[in-house]
């Protein structure tokens, strides 16, 4: 019987334990590493043989999707799906699957990394201190413990982050558009619109996912209206928060910093203003990287190409009923 070829374009499948990939390979899966990210036009030029693909940040579109005959899943090796063509791949009966739940409690752990990080100076202290220098008082912080968390986007992550606030003693409000009043119950927290939650907060965490009405969501017009003592933490989607106005804003001190861990553009470019910002933390996109969450990830991913290949239905796919639903 012919194998199953599988394109690895994700840059950190496998890269922990190699188990998920024996499972593919018991499986009858032939797995080819060209790592990406990939630009739609450049993965448009290698996709043709392949039944399925392990991707990673790359951009799947319709350059992509139209050379693609054979292949039959893509595999987000995450769960970010803003750069894959949903609408095209599903009208091509192609299933694309996310690692759901894999990395929520990974990013609800840095997400207080970063909090805790940026509300006591740590980056820069470590670094002065690396450089010889004695300078404890010049990096006196705030505690967080009673402090406001406004958390936008009450999803998985959001109540994971909202649960560990409660234990350090936070007040916590959040905004979706979906009421989760169950949860405001049993956790004590407390629902508000954008607006009053970008006015009350001395934290806003941002935990939606990049669709067109979330682009742009955090503005000028919100960051203006933040406490002048408050800080800014993304770990949802660069794009989310406008990256001109947020640096618009930690110029004039409009908010006393900000946190941030991904980008409109990543990698951003060399010279991406908001990293010459002093009161900026920034990291490389690792919110969700941990031996747990990259283990959890590359397991989900290989079971359900696994899944796909046996005819089976896939758990974590974001069109597999619609593709059901419109038949052969």
């Amino acid at each position: 019987m012919d194998k199953f070829k599988v394109l690895v374009s994700s840059f950190s499948f496998g890269k922990i334990s190699n188990e998920p990939e024996n499972l593919l390979k018991r499986n009858k899966c032939e797995l080819v590493y060209d790592r990406g990210p990939f630009s739609d036009d450049e993965l448009a030029r290698i996709i043709g043989d392949y039944f399925a693909i392990i991707a990673g940040e790359d951009e799947i579109g319709l350059q992509t999707l139209r050379k693609a005959n054979k292949l039959r899943i893509i595999a987000k090796h995450g769960i970010g799906l803003d750069k894959i063509n949903i609408p095209e791949a599903t009208k091509r009966r192609i299933v694309v699957t996310r690692a759901l739940g894999a990395n929520e409690e990974t990013v609800a752990d840095y997400t207080f990394a970063l909090i805790l990080g940026i509300a006591r100076g740590l980056v820069p202290a470590s670094i002065s201190l690396g450089k010889g220098l004695w300078e404890g008082p010049k990096y006196t912080g705030i505690e967080i413990y009673e402090k406001v968390l406004g958390i936008v986007g009450l999803g998985s992550i959001g109540k994971k982050v909202a649960k560990r606030a409660r234990g350090f003693g936070m007040e916590v409000l959040y905004y979706d558009v979906v009421r989760s009043e169950h949860f405001e119950r049993k956790w004590s927290v407390k629902f508000v619109d954008l607006q009053t939650l970008v006015q009350l907060s001395d934290f806003v965490t941002v935990h939606v996912p990049l669709i067109p009405s979330t682009e742009n969501l955090i503005g000028y017009n919100q960051l203006q209206k933040m406490k002048r003592t408050a800080y800014l933490i993304n770990t949802a989607r660069g794009s989310i928060v406008n990256e001109d106005d947020l640096y618009r804003a930690l110029e004039k001190g409009l908010l006393a910093g900000a946190a941030i861990d991904t980008y409109s553009k990543e990698p951003p470019e060399k010279n991406f203003p908001l990293f010459t910002l002093p009161n900026v933390l920034a990291t490389p996109h690792i919110g969700g990287y941990t031996v747990e969450a990259s283990m959890r990830t590359g397991m989900i991913v290989a079971e359900e190409i696994i899944r796909v290949a046996k005819g089976d239905s896939p758990q974590f796919s974001v069109n597999w009923e619609e593709i059901q639903a419109k038949g052969n």
